[in-house]
């Protein structure tokens, strides 16, 4: 066995992604306190632009990934 530091992405990882973000906006949209519109997507692509600047790599990691919301 080897590891060569990557993801293998499955073929409907985009669906995936999609379906995640639902269940994540159902949470947010349905607890208790603090209701809000939110999506798993949003919640990394906003943490990564106001990271400290050392982190700033894995803002340019998710766009390289194809996964720039903007």
């Amino acid at each position: 066995m080897s590891f060569d530091n990557t993801y293998h992405l499955p073929d409907d990882w985009k669906t995936q992604l999609t379906d995640y973000d639902h269940v994540i906006q159902h949470y947010y949209a349905t607890r208790d306190t603090n209701q809000r519109e939110e999506t798993f997507s949003h919640l990394l692509a906003n943490g990564a632009a106001h990271t400290p600047k050392k982190r700033s790599e894995l803002l340019d990691a998710l766009h390289q990934q194809g996964f720039c919301l903007k």
